[in-house]
């Protein structure tokens, strides 16, 4: 799911339906000694033509749109202000895509099993393809920050990938080797 404004969010699933949220202050509820819960409807539900199985949802603020991706490796394009399908675009050879994050520059990046693919937002054209620095480790995760992509693993490595510089961040110590952040074993089962 993705939050589009403090009220209204978008969420995906894997029977292919995108469904439109709003959540109100009244519908969060009063505290009280004795828990309540309200239950919020969908204010639509529509089918991702040629999707299976949405996986991740991102807002791009800067064309207000909604991208979405799903497991038979297409991303589509959803108008945010009329909720409705704009296109479809079958995604370069990627396999079990997982997530999918968004730059404020207009760049999305889709992680998949075996890399990390950089699309230009405004044509869905492919720009470069990011090999993890570990072979069969899996992306699991992707964000922005700035001109930084974050890549999450799934042996619990965080990568940091430098957009204008086109290669990972390297030490300051030792120029051979990356930047990165490794999970203990206690927290990653392999």
């Amino acid at each position: 799911m993705c939050w589009l404004d403090d009220q209204f969010l978008v969420s995906g699933s894997r029977d292919t339906r995108m469904a439109l949220w709003r959540v109100k202050e009244d519908d969060i509820g009063n505290k009280q000694d004795v828990p309540t819960y309200s239950h919020v409807r969908a204010l639509a539900v529509k089918e991702c033509k040629s999707a299976q199985k949405v996986r991740a949802v991102a807002f791009n603020k800067s064309f207000r749109e909604i991208a979405a991706l799903s497991l038979n490796g297409y991303i589509h394009i959803w108008n945010a202000e009329t909720f409705k399908q704009k296109l479809s675009r079958k995604l370069p050879s990627c396999q079990e895509n997982v997530c999918l994050a968004v730059q404020d520059e207009g760049m999305y990046a889709v992680g998949c099993r075996s890399y990390t693919l950089l699309l230009d937002a405004r044509t869905l054209q492919a720009v470069k393809k990011i090999s993890p620095r570990y072979s069969g480790c899996g992306i699991r995760s992707a964000s922005f920050q700035g001109n930084v992509l974050t890549i999450g693993t799934g042996v619990g490595i965080l990568l940091f990938y430098d957009l204008r510089a086109g290669k990972y961040l390297e030490s300051s110590i030792n120029s051979s080797r990356t930047v990165h952040l490794k999970a203990s074993k206690g927290w990653v089962i392999q």
